[in-house]
């Protein structure tokens, strides 16, 4: 069972929602920049391909055994892993996003129907609201 924290756009007549999964994000472990890409955070990318680029350097310094470059790059993925999550929930709250929920469930579609039965006035659909 998968946790995620619902947040909801406020003073905007087209609440829009997005869910964010708790925990470690192996599409972040194993791509960084290009999963925060993928996930519009433009200045996540920035730092992680900076960050991407210095530890790639750090390591091809001569006198570091590979064991060591392995473990830099291996930790740097790592912690980008771990903070992945909380970087798209950072950017979220930047834009005006609040967390309105938490909610569980076997699958994202499983939990934002979980959080849908228990907030039906979101399910109106967007000309319904711009017609209200």
């Amino acid at each position: 069972m998968q946790i995620y924290t619902v947040h909801l756009k406020r003073f905007d007549p087209l609440a829009d929602f997005v869910l964010v999964k708790e925990g470690f994000s192996w599409p972040g472990f194993f791509l960084s920049a290009l999963w925060a890409l993928w996930h519009r955070l433009w200045w996540a990318a920035l730092m992680l391909a900076a960050a991407n680029l210095a530890v790639s350097l750090l390591s091809s310094m001569p006198d570091l055994n590979p064991f060591a470059q392995a473990a830099m790059s291996l930790g740097f993925a790592a912690a980008v892993g771990f903070i992945a999550n909380d970087l798209r929930r950072w950017t979220l709250k930047r834009s005006g996003y609040v967390i309105e929920a938490v909610v569980s469930g076997q699958s994202l579609e499983d939990a934002e129907r979980r959080f849908l039965d228990g907030s039906p006035e979101l399910l109106i659909t967007p000309a319904a609201k711009a017609r209200s």
